[in-house]
């Protein structure tokens, strides 16, 4: 994506964009293991930890919360502080990569992006299985 596409996103865009963008990565990261989660934030993980019961559940759902802010957080920086590296930083993830295209195929078509034509793209990503 260019920065000419990131150039029509409104910084409120952006924000619900990159929100969508950082579950979406979230989902695609530990779909193979959720311990994937723990070497997002570089913890080892603990040995007999019940990612599904009682207080390990807890604490697994702040691991949650906390990579989500943290792929929020890379992703809204980039988009809004060095958009010609945008398209490359979201190679690291099929999800982010994905919302590339669809948003180079919405810009293809109609040379503008508004909030309707957004909410698919954003909808998808929060259901991305």
């Amino acid at each position: 994506m260019s920065e000419e596409i990131i150039s029509l996103l409104t910084p409120s865009q952006k924000y619900t964009l990159c929100q969508a963008m950082a579950v979406a990565g979230f989902g695609e990261e530990t779909s193979g293991a959720y311990s994937n989660a723990f070497n997002w934030l570089d913890i080892e993980e603990p040995d007999d930890f019940d990612y599904v019961d009682g207080e390990d559940n807890e604490i697994y759902q702040k691991v949650e919360g906390v990579v989500i802010q943290k792929m929020f957080l890379q992703l809204y920086f980039c988009v809004q502080y060095r958009p010609e590296e945008f398209n490359d930083f979201c190679e690291r993830s099929k999800p982010w990569a994905w919302t590339i295209k669809r948003l180079s195929k919405m810009i293809e078509k109609k040379k503008e992006i508004n909030d309707e034509s957004l909410q698919p793209i954003v909808s998808a990503l929060e259901d991305w299985d």
